[in-house]
C-alpha cells in the first residue's frame, strides 16, 4: 500500500520520457484527485499554456496535496502560491526537455526545414513571435517556436488575428528557454521568469485564486 508521503515523493520525481506513467496516474487518482481541475487551472495560470500530461503528471499528487492543504487552511494561500511556483519551474523544465524542444541545433538539416516547412507562414510566424516577446530572438533559438506557430496558423484561423493565446505562450517559452539553456546552461534556463507572469492577461500576479 502506498502512503501519502510515498505519493508525494513519487510526484516530485522526474520521469525519463514524455509518455504517461501508469504509476503516476494511479497515485494522482488515489490522493485528493477532486482538486485536479484546480491544479490544471493553476498550471495554465502560471505557464500560460497546459503542458503535455507527461510533464505534469509526476507532480500531480503533490500539487493536489498543496491545494487540499490550502483549502483546509493548513497553509496560507501565499505559501501555496510559492509552492506551486516551484512546481511550475520543474514542470516547465520537464516539458521543454521531454518534448525535445531544447537540444536541437540549427544545423543544415534544420535550416532546410526552417526554410521549407509550411513556408507560406514563415514570415507571419516569425513576426508574431517577435511581436509577442517584444524582441528579436535569433533564429537558431526560435526556429522550433516559429515552425510550431506555422502549424497552428495552418490549421487555426484564429492565429491570423492579433489576439495572443496559449500557443503564443508555449512558443515564447520554447524560444526563451532554448536561448538561455544553449547559451548559459540549465540553471539560467530554470531562472527565467514564468512567461505568463510577464505576459499575462488573466492572472498577472500569479496568485493562487479562490474558487
Amino acid at each position: 500500500m502506498t502512503s501519502q508521503n510515498e505519493g508525494d515523493n513519487k510526484a516530485s520525481k522526474i520521469s525519463n520520457d514524455m509518455h504517461i506513467s501508469w504509476s503516476d496516474l494511479e497515485i494522482a487518482e488515489k490522493y485528493n484527485s477532486e482538486h485536479r481541475p484546480r491544479v490544471l487551472k493553476w498550471l495554465k495560470d502560471y505557464l500560460g499554456y497546459l503542458p503535455h500530461e507527461g510533464a505534469y503528471m509526476p507532480y500531480m499528487a503533490l500539487a493536489q496535496s498543496i491545494i487540499k492543504n490550502a483549502v483546509e487552511g493548513v497553509i496560507a494561500p501565499d505559501i501555496a502560491s510559492d509552492e506551486f511556483f516551484k512546481l511550475a519551474i520543474c514542470i516547465r523544465r520537464d516539458d521543454m526537455h521531454k518534448g525535445d524542444w531544447v537540444n536541437d541545433k540549427f544545423d543544415d538539416a534544420n535550416k532546410i526545414r526552417y526554410e521549407t516547412q509550411l513556408k507560406e507562414h514563415k514570415q507571419k510566424a516569425r513576426q508574431r513571435l517577435c511581436d509577442f516577446l517584444c524582441e528579436e530572438i535569433p533564429v537558431e533559438y526560435s526556429f522550433l517556436s516559429e515552425i510550431f506557430l506555422r502549424h497552428i496558423m495552418a490549421f487555426d484561423d484564429y492565429y491570423d488575428g492579433m489576439n495572443y493565446g496559449s500557443f503564443d505562450m508555449k512558443a515564447g517559452t520554447i524560444a526563451l528557454y532554448r536561448q538561455a539553456y544553449q547559451t548559459l546552461g540549465q540553471e539560467a534556463a530554470d531562472d527565467l521568469p514564468l512567461i505568463n507572469l510577464v505576459y499575462s492577461y488573466d492572472n498577472p500576479h500569479g496568485q493562487l485564486e479562490e474558487d
